[in-house]
Parts: structure tokens; C-alpha cells; sequence
């Protein structure tokens, strides 16, 4: 069996912040779930090509690795780590 996944949900600290981070990496929004109550929000946003918008630092480099792939590692506003992983 092959698992193929649906979606990926992050819980972030401030989410106009983490919006900023995620729309420069390309990622748009798909919908919104109204909040009945409470702090939480949840939105829903899809990744199109990855733009090169400078929020990635310098020193991050990407590295072949033996399984065939190019990954490279970063963190979001909130420390998050964030795999990025490309076919070679």
C-alpha cells in the first residue's frame, strides 16, 4: 500500500506572520473555516512553484542525499523545521 498524503496541518503562533512566511514560498490561499469559538483559526492554502523571495538564509545550503534526492532544511516564524526535497 502506498500512502499518499492529503494535507499537512501546522499549528502556528501568529498567523498573519506565518501567512506572510508561507505566501512568499509560494503557497496560496485555498479556503478559510469560519471560527465558531476560541483562538483557533484554520486555513487552508495550497503550494504552487516556489519562489525565490529571500526568506531562506544564506548559510541554508541543499545537499544530495544517498536515497536520489537534493533536500535542504530551514525553519519557519514559529522554528518550525521545514524540509524542502527535490528528485535529483
Amino acid at each position: 500500500m502506498q500512502l499518499q498524503p492529503h494535507h499537512v496541518g501546522i499549528v502556528v503562533s501568529d498567523l498573519e506572520r506565518s501567512m506572510a512566511f508561507y505566501e512568499a514560498l509560494g503557497f496560496e490561499i485555498a479556503s478559510d473555516i469560519p471560527r465558531k469559538t476560541g483562538p483557533m483559526a484554520i486555513r487552508f492554502m495550497r503550494c504552487g512553484t516556489l519562489k525565490a523571495a529571500g526568506i531562506v538564509s544564506a548559510d541554508v545550503e541543499a545537499r544530495d542525499v544517498p536515497a536520489g534526492f537534493r533536500v535542504a532544511f530551514f525553519k519557519d516564524p514559529d522554528g518550525m523545521e521545514i524540509e524542502l526535497t527535490q528528485p535529483l
